[in-house]
């Protein structure tokens, strides 16, 4: 990724041609996905089981960062809410 960020860069000062930034360019994406297909090889999984394991990680994250709620009965409730607006357990944590 780096090669990519700075073969953009040398060509934004003019350093390499419009010509040369293409083929060069080529050259590193193909590079980049023969990386990326290897990977995967050693990893033992195809591209559709990738996605899948990333969405169901993505997924668990969300759950973790997910509306607060009730500890008690599960009921979504504000962060200000001192209590449960469904069961008035205490969602105020004693010292």
């Amino acid at each position: 990724m780096g090669e990519l960020v700075e073969l953009e860069l040398d060509r934004e000062l003019g350093k390499v041609s419009a010509e040369d930034f293409q083929r060069l360019f080529a050259a590193l994406e193909a590079e980049t996905l023969a990386v990326i297909g290897e990977l995967d090889r050693l990893n033992g999984a195809s591209s559709s089981q990738l996605e899948r394991r990333i969405e169901e990680e993505v997924a668990a994250l969300r759950q973790k960062t997910a509306i607060p709620r009730c500890h008690g009965c599960g009921a979504v409730r504000r962060e200000s809410d001192r209590f449960c607006p469904q069961c008035g357990t205490s969602l105020v944590e004693s010292s």
